[in-house]
């Protein structure tokens, strides 16, 4: 079956650099496993938050998931899986 799906992710912080490689999605807090990956990220002025598209492992991808998302400046940002297109 289906192992990983294209999910949203919605992350706290100020505006987050661009995404030149995908940055890793910890399950819960920066301690817990990493469940995927933003390929694609910017800062949303309609939502004012930053948003990211990530492939999210089964068991992981519900909208709600508290997770961590690894930026590129080396910022752990916290966030949730969000169902698309972003609400």
């Amino acid at each position: 079956g289906v192992k990983r799906q294209i999910r949203g992710v919605l992350f706290d912080g100020g505006r987050c650099p661009p995404c030149g490689k995908p940055w890793p999605v910890l399950a819960g807090d920066a301690d817990g496993p990493q469940i995927g990956q933003i390929t694609s990220a910017g800062w949303s002025p309609r939502l004012e938050r930053n948003v990211g598209l990530s492939m999210i492992d089964r068991g992981y991808w519900e909208p709600g998931q508290k997770v961590t998302v690894l930026c590129a400046d080396g910022a752990k940002r916290r966030g949730t899986v969000s169902a698309l297109p972003f609400a």
